[in-house]
């Protein structure tokens, strides 16, 4: 009999599929463009096509429609580093979390 494991979040999750666009930090060249799976304040939860190894430090840029934000759309800028990986799911793709270290609100869309 499995014993239930205890959930370690510490911040609420929220089921948004919004768009998000991924960039490794490590000098590789990565570009990838997905659809968040889930969003809270401390990190995102999404399926890419690359294996991304633990603790790989990561750059993405979420972009929040006005349906989210009651106002106009926005842009946020995160960075941050992987800390769950699961392999071969949703189509051979693999499920990334990643932990938000520090954010900032982007004024213009981003190149």
């Amino acid at each position: 009999m499995e014993l239930a494991q205890a959930e370690r979040r510490r911040d609420e999750r929220f089921p948004l599929h919004v768009p998000v666009v991924l960039r490794s930090m490590q000098g590789s060249v990565l570009k990838e463009s997905s659809l968040t799976q889930n969003v809270s304040a401390g990190g995102v939860f999404f399926y890419a096509k690359r294996k991304l190894p633990l603790g790989t430090p990561v750059e993405f840029i979420l972009s929040l429609p006005e349906e989210i934000t009651l106002a106009q759309s926005i842009h946020v800028r995160c960075k941050g580093k992987v800390v769950r990986v699961i392999d071969g799911v949703k189509g051979g793709e693999t499920g990334v979390a990643v932990i938000i270290g520090q954010y900032e609100f982007l004024a213009d869309t981003p190149k």
